[in-house]
Order: structure tokens, then C-alpha cells, then sequence
């Protein structure tokens, strides 16, 4: 026994209106339109290829703070794949839906938008994410070891990092002797990547715990705004792996990696960590307010 097609049968009061939304706006191909008696009427539409998803009540909580910052879908909601996300949501909201949150990359690996829309549907868009192209091709990206004069050319985006509120469980206005301090930790390795000498990223790996727990590490990285998306977080993760598994370490465990840092969720993930836990609520982010703390952790 198997399920041949999924079919999603709505109750529009607006029907006109539904139709030419999701058959002309968003591009669902008509397949067909059968009219009844007393001028019943329901035109069915290509949806492409169908899924039917059933989350619990962590994970729909979780994708309603991924996309919007808040609990806001009912319990059924549609997500369309398109090519275009944030093209696609400019022309459904002139089309008189609603903007509920505006285009994200997610921990999915996508970029997720979230509408209301005609025929009381709340419905999500996503476009698959484009990876980061890789760095140094040219062979001009260097990681080494930091030195004491690395800081001069560290500061200034560590400064802007932070500050920002958004990645960082570290006071906004962190002082640059504390910021010195948390980043050279002994003991610890810290390293930097530049590329034709200029310092464009930094990580640093130390024991995630004393004693006993010693033997698990943990590590945190930078890279300077400036510089992003050209690989530069991969290529540092990749180096700290090999040199974390080099200094005996056994795994490695990120305490704190917040939820809505979506680039850092798929870049980790890619490097075989996985999410162990999530602290509800436990990051007061800048802009979105208060959102999980992701614990993830790999073996060495």
C-alpha cells in the first residue's frame, strides 16, 4: 500500500482571489477546474513535488523561531519551493499578502520567508542556500599561529562583533583588555588566517572544562565582516579540527552557538557536529530578542 499524490483541499470564501494569487502570482500550474452544482467551483493546481511533514511540538515551536522570532503559525502551514525568495515575496505582498518576516538563511540550509496569505493560509517560502565559494584557489590564504601583534589587526572586527550583539555571549561594549584576554586563553592556541598579510579571521581552542573535562575541546571563531562569505570560517574550522585532534583532544563542544546564526548552525554541521541540546531563550540577540542557545558537539 502507498500514497500515489498529496492533495491539500482549502476553503477559500475569497475564491477569485485565491486563484489568481497562487496560480498567477506564485506560479502553480493549473491542472485542472471542475465546477458542481449551485456554483460550486474548486480549481486544482501543480504544487510540484509534495511532502508531508509532521513536526512535534519542540520542532514547530523552533521553525517559528528560526524564521520569525516568534510563536506565530497555526498548526497547519504550507512552504513553497521557489527559485526566488525574496523576489517571490515582493511580488506576493503587492499581490495582498502579508509579510509576517521578511527573507533568512535558516539551519536548514535554506533562506525561509514567512507570509500570510489569501484563503487564511500562512505559508512559508524557501529557496535552497548557496554554499560560500572557497577561499585561497589562489593559494594566497594563510593560517598560523597569532603573535602579539596579531591583536592590532584583530580588534578592530572583534570590536565590531560583538558589538553587534548578535553571535556573542560577551558584553556589547567589552573592553579591549578583557577582549584581549578572553581571546589569547591559557591554556590555549590561538590562530589567525590572512590573506597577502592582512589578518581577515581568527579562532581560538582551549579545554571546553578543567580537570576531568579537559580532554573535550572548545573553540570559537572570527571572521572579519569585511571578508565573509569567501570560506574563510571553513577553512579556519577545518584547521582547528586537525590541530584539536593533533593536541590530543577527543572531541570538540560548542556551549553557545545561537540559533539565528544560521551561517555558523550549517557551516558546523557540514564539519559533522551536531546539535546535542538548546537552551530555550537563553541569548537576548540584539534585533530579534530572546532566541535558543545551541549545544554542538563531534568526535575527534
Amino acid at each position: 500500500m502507498s500514497v500515489r499524490e498529496l492533495r491539500v483541499v482549502v476553503a477559500a470564501e475569497e475564491y477569485d482571489v485565491a486563484v489568481g494569487f497562487y496560480r498567477d502570482v506564485l506560479g502553480m500550474r493549473e491542472q485542472g477546474a471542475v465546477a458542481g452544482p449551485g456554483g460550486a467551483a474548486v480549481t486544482i493546481l501543480d504544487a510540484g513535488r509534495a511532502t508531508f511533514e509532521i513536526a512535534n511540538p519542540a520542532q514547530h515551536a523552533y521553525i517559528d523561531e528560526v524564521e520569525v522570532g516568534r510563536a506565530v503559525a497555526p498548526r497547519i502551514r504550507l512552504a513553497f519551493e521557489v527559485d526566488d525568495v525574496a523576489g517571490v515575496t515582493g511580488a506576493l505582498v503587492a499581490a495582498g499578502a502579508t509579510e509576517v518576516a521578511a527573507p533568512r538563511p535558516t539551519p536548514f540550509g535554506s533562506v525561509n520567508a514567512r507570509l500570510d496569505a489569501p484563503a487564511g493560509l500562512q505559508i512559508t517560502l524557501f529557496e535552497r542556500d548557496k554554499p560560500a565559494p572557497a577561499v585561497g584557489a589562489s593559494g594566497d590564504l594563510v593560517i598560523r599561529d597569532a603573535r602579539p601583534a596579531d591583536w592590532t589587526e584583530i580588534w578592530p572586527f572583534f570590536r565590531q562583533i560583538v558589538a553587534a550583539g548578535e553571535t556573542y555571549t560577551w558584553p556589547r561594549d567589552m573592553s579591549e583588555h578583557d577582549a584581549r584576554a578572553a581571546w589569547f586563553p591559557s591554556p590555549g592556541r590561538t590562530v589567525v588566517a590572512s590573506v597577502a598579510g592582512t589578518v581577515v579571521g581568527t579562532a581560538k581552542t582551549q579545554p571546553n572544562q578543567a580537570g576531568p573535562g579537559a580532554h573535550i575541546a572548545n573553540a570559537s571563531f572570527m571572521v572579519d565582516p569585511a571578508n565573509g562569505g569567501r570560506g574563510i570560517g571553513r577553512a579556519l574550522g577545518e584547521h582547528v579540527l586537525a590541530h584539536a585532534r593533533a593536541d590530543g583532544y577527543r572531541a570538540m563542544q560548542f556551549n553557545a552557538v545561537v540559533a539565528s546564526n544560521a551561517g555558523a548552525v550549517r557551516l558546523w554541521s557540514s564539519l559533522g557536529f551536531t546539535v546535542v541540546g538548546a537552551v530555550p531563550a537563553a541569548f537576548d540577540h540584539h534585533t530579534r530578542g530572546l532566541v535558543p542557545l545551541l549545544i554542538m558537539h563531534r568526535q575527534l
